[in-house]
């Protein structure tokens, strides 16, 4: 098996010309009736049988398309290709393989293919030489003329042409497929998140929107609003707030937050927005905010029964501490000696307890008089030998009310 020259062993290694190589990924890919047009054409131009449209890698040339010859591939040490990409970017001609000392003991010349004659233009793409346009025959040639090697070379930018072409289509298409999985999975995020996403064009006071977004403010189901309409929809107690908040932001900074009421809910619908200006135009003025809007009406009703509550407890304290000043004061009046006052004031204390106990079961909703009662006073009583009868109407306690009666 020949060894490459030197001179050509680096051209095909060269490091730039493999990586443009690899990078249209189309080694090994199907038959292109393109390709198979352009090699067949080559073929005609020259008068020859056979056209080849040739991809040396490192250790092979792999043939895109095969016009006339039955091969897929041949081995790199034996390429006639690798001479031309490493000879320039003009045809590189062989008339009579068997008398030029570079392939004259070439397997391509020697054996069952018997080539002789060789015409070769290097395809181009991206500065670099991929690969040739060739044409071969199995009987020496004259040289060919300059119209001729003219029209090789044309077809060889041709193919060039079709390779980046093509690359660029697939590679369209896996950022088309990789922006749809993109869109699918915000789509599904801002689902999720109960979140509607817009985009404000200030220009032309046009929001392009989820749909989501004009269901918040309870508009007319659209992908398109009007600001107008958002501000209109806006519980006139929140207008200012919202209007001067968001004037501010534009002007200090690109990001906005805001939280506001929509009219005509009860209990309110609270909204949060979250807003970014992208563009802006020459006096700096803002002309298109990226946002989102969501629904906090949960968070805000939480906040709100949290205060009442706080106020509520509040109140319970306050109650129950006087209720324990009045019980001392109640029961140090008619104690003798302090072991007296400790007993009593202690079973005055769980009696307290036991109301509080009752009261926080039913979420401090109030308490039958009889149930409490019977509660109450079942220290003082046994099955054995009871001592008390209950009667009369079971009224419901408020919370204040057991507490003090407890």
């Amino acid at each position: 098996m020949p060894e490459l020259p030197a001179e050509v062993a680096r051209a095909v290694k060269d490091v730039d010309r493999l990586a443009v190589l690899h990078g249209l990924e189309v080694l090994d890919t199907a038959a292109d009736p393109d390709f198979d047009r352009v090699s067949s054409l080559a073929a005609a131009v020259m008068q020859v049988p056979m056209a080849l449209v040739t991809l040396v890698d490192l250790e092979r040339q792999w043939f895109k398309s095969c016009f006339g010859l039955d091969e897929a591939e041949t081995a790199t040490d034996v390429s006639f290709c690798a001479h031309a990409i490493a000879a320039g970017d003009e045809p590189m001609v062989v008339v009579d393989a068997t008398t030029d000392p570079r392939f004259k003991t070439n397997p391509l010349v020697t054996g069952k293919h018997h080539v002789r004659f060789y015409a070769g233009a290097p395809m181009v793409v991206a500065g670099a030489r991929i690969g040739t346009l060739c044409v071969l025959d199995r009987s020496p040639h004259g040289f060919p003329s300059h119209a001729e090697l003219d029209q090789l070379k044309s077809l060889a930018g041709l193919a060039a042409s079709l390779f980046t072409l093509k690359d660029t289509t697939r590679s369209g298409a896996i950022a088309e497929a990789a922006l749809v999985r993109e869109e699918k999975r915000r789509a599904i995020a801002l689902d999720a998140a109960s979140l509607a996403s817009w985009a404000w064009d200030i220009r032309t006071d046009i929001i392009e929107c989820d749909t989501l977004m004009s269901e918040l403010f309870s508009l007319p189901r659209s992908n398109r609003l009007r600001a107008r309409d958002i501000l209109t929809a806006i519980d006139p107690r929140d207008v200012y707030q919202t209007e001067t908040r968001f004037r501010d932001a534009l002007t200090g900074s690109d990001d906005y937050f805001g939280e506001y009421r929509v009219k005509g809910f009860h209990p309110p619908r609270w909204l949060a927005t979250r807003g970014r200006v992208i563009e802006r135009d020459g006096d700096g003025k803002p002309t298109l905010i990226f946002g989102v809007n969501y629904d906090i009406s949960e968070r805000k009703l939480g906040d709100e029964r949290q205060r009442l509550l706080l106020r509520e407890l509040n109140h319970r304290v306050k109650n129950t501490l006087a209720t324990v000043q009045a019980l001392a004061t109640q029961t140090v009046r008619h104690a003798r000696q302090p072991s007296e006052f400790l007993e009593a004031f202690g079973a005055r204390l769980q009696a307290l307890g036991i109301a509080h106990n009752l009261l926080s079961d039913r979420e401090w909703r109030g308490i039958g008089i009889s149930e409490l009662v019977q509660i109450e006073v079942k220290p003082f009583e046994t099955a054995e030998q009871p001592r008390m009868t209950i009667s009369g109407d079971d009224l419901l306690l408020s919370p204040d009310q057991a507490v003090g009666l407890g």
